[in-house]
């Protein structure tokens, strides 16, 4: 039965309906007719509950169904899961229909794969199923061939001979052909033009009950495959994203290590008096003078190389430490000159104002792994005794007066301090390999970490564009399922949880395993430990969380439009898109 007292519908400033009333308690074929704006399809929105009267009563004591214009079939279903919806227990009366409707042979054909009319005869035994007592239809034939039209009217009038049954149409051939009663909209009212007395009582049927299962397998097998390939995706992204975060930290990373033989020295050279060194603050007990040497020579060709006192040290050798006409190497001129092993470098040296070669035997290689200079060290002291020919200390108090390179033991951590103070001075030039070689390094990667910096924030945000931008899409799509299966007596409400927890848990997992790769190669390949800080491991488990957090809301925001009172509203959005 359906009674409507004083129903009023407005649309902003546009009177749908003024106090309309309708009475139908008895079944048969209603065509519901009118003017193209007259509120056909609205009053068939209001029966079915996707929309509200403003003002009157409304009462329904029905299961009602919907029988769509457009079939409103799901692409991603099978006919058969179409009809029966994960319904488990199949009955001989359901087989029966469906074999009356001629569509037994089409179970497992998809929609695109079935014609206009079929589709339609689908959507019926899907309406059907849902054991309606009063069926609403919007234009059911109106894009269908002649031969279809007639089929599904024929089925229409077979089933008002129990049901109630309301056409929406304005084909006059069929509303003359099959209507037992015809409703007219006019001035926003209804006026019954045709009378029908029913010798048959409407026949009261009990809805099918819907289970939670039923629609956490339908929206599961709805959204499963688009979303596992999305989801990951975006993790893919993600992942790339974290990964070049890692690489850039490990390239532009500037070790705490000093694995270098002269890591703890600083060397000054004069280009003033000697007195110059007190005049800011060195003391003679703390400087050793130290022979410079000015080329290398391996087998007549040159290699620019810095030549050092050997430093005693704990760094691992190959061979051994220098000695009288010794020279160690470290691995990156080993690799320079090839084969070191009985070698020799003829190496040119400055001492007061004389310039002399002096040939050393390689004695072996260090591994200098925080350098990337090619440098070689000696053994000043006994160099020293050699010049001196047996009177080192007076030649080294010559050597201490008039020489100009000097070299002091000084903490690493404190190198920077000594730079800072004579970095305006023009009498003194600082010098230690390895600062200098980790200043320059910083002094050119500013610019290519900042171009880095600029590509993470450009992929960053295109991934942002990419998860809004598809999950607005997506959505829609769905939207449109999500509507047909609230129409079908599914709980909206479980649907809109059910169809979240899907997306959100296949994202997840999506992710979860993504990150387990990216953990794995972090565990194989890179060891985050040794210039990872506590803040850059925060921002790497950042990424993945603003991105769960940001797939939540904009899922949230797009999930909200599905509401009852938008079912038709969506519906036709989806039609026109």
């Amino acid at each position: 039965m359906i009674k409507i007292c004083d129903g009023m519908k407005s649309f902003k400033d546009l009177c749908v309906f003024d106090h309309l009333n309708l009475d139908i308690h008895e079944p048969g074929l209603y065509i519901i007719e009118g003017e193209s704006g007259s509120g056909k399809s609205t009053l068939l929105n209001l029966l079915a509950g996707y929309d509200s009267f403003d003002e009157g009563t409304y009462e329904i004591d029905s299961n009602i169904a919907t029988i769509f214009q457009n079939y409103e079939l799901i692409d991603e279903l099978n006919v058969k899961e179409n009809i029966f919806l994960e319904k488990e227990d199949i009955t001989e009366e359901d087989r029966m229909m469906i074999d009356m409707l001629g569509i037994w042979d089409l179970m497992d054909h998809y929609p695109r794969e079935i014609s206009g009319g079929q589709k339609q005869r689908v959507g019926i035994a899907r309406a059907l199923l849902l054991h309606p007592s009063i069926i609403l239809c919007d234009e059911p034939t109106e894009s269908l061939d002649i031969d279809n039209k007639r089929i599904v009217m024929q089925l229409l009038k077979k089933l008002s001979l129990e049901r109630i049954v309301l056409v929406a149409t304005h084909d006059r051939k069929m509303i003359e052909e099959y209507a037992d009663c015809i409703l007219q909209l006019k001035n926003r009212k209804i006026e019954r033009l045709t009378v029908y007395q029913s010798k048959n009582e409407l026949k009261k049927m009990d809805a099918d009950q819907k289970d939670d299962h039923q629609i956490s397998k339908l929206i599961h097998k709805i959204v499963r495959k688009k979303t596992i390939a999305a989801s990951l995706l975006m993790a893919l992204l993600m992942v790339v994203i974290q990964q070049l975060f890692v690489y850039q930290k490990g390239l532009f990373f500037i070790p705490k290590t000093h694995e270098s033989v002269n890591a703890d020295v600083l060397y000054l050279e004069l280009n003033a008096a000697h007195t110059a060194l007190y005049n800011f603050g060195f003391q003679d007990d703390k400087l050793t003078p130290y022979i410079k040497f000015l080329n290398v020579l391996v087998e007549d060709e040159s290699i620019l190389a810095d030549i050092y006192p050997y430093e005693p040290n704990d760094l691992l050798i190959e061979g051994k430490a220098p000695s009288k006409d010794e020279i160690l190497i470290n691995q990156n001129l080993a690799k320079r000159i090839g084969n070191w092993e009985n070698l020799t470098l003829d190496c040119t040296y400055n001492v007061g104002g004389v310039k002399a070669v002096k040939t050393f035997r390689i004695s072996g290689v260090v591994n200098e792994s925080d350098s990337q200079l090619l440098s070689a060290y000696y053994d000043l002291d006994a160099l020293i005794f050699e010049l001196s020919m047996g009177d080192t200390e007076t030649y080294t108090r010559d050597l201490l007066n008039n020489g100009s390179v000097f070299k002091m033991s000084v903490p690493y951590d404190e190198i920077e301090s000594y730079y800072t103070k004579l970095k305006d001075s023009t009498m003194i030039i600082p010098y230690n390999s390895l600062y200098e070689q980790r200043e320059q390094f910083k002094l050119n990667a500013s610019i290519y970490q900042m171009l880095f910096h600029l590509f993470e924030v450009f992929l960053i945000g295109g991934l942002m564009i990419f998860v809004i931008l598809y999950l607005y899409r997506d959505t829609k799509h769905y939207l449109g399922i999500c509507s047909i299966l609230a129409s079908l007596q599914f709980s909206l409400h479980k649907i809109k949880t059910t169809y979240l927890k899907e997306k959100l848990l296949t994202f997840l997992k999506a992710l979860v395993g993504c990150e387990l790769i990216f953990v794995i190669i972090q565990l194989i390949f890179f060891d985050l430990k040794n210039y990872m800080q506590k803040s850059d491991m925060y921002i790497l488990c950042a990424i993945p969380v603003g991105l769960v957090v940001l797939y939540l809301l904009t899922l949230l925001v797009c999930i909200r439009q599905l509401k009852m009172n938008r079912i038709s509203d969506i519906l036709k959005e989806n039609k026109d898109s």
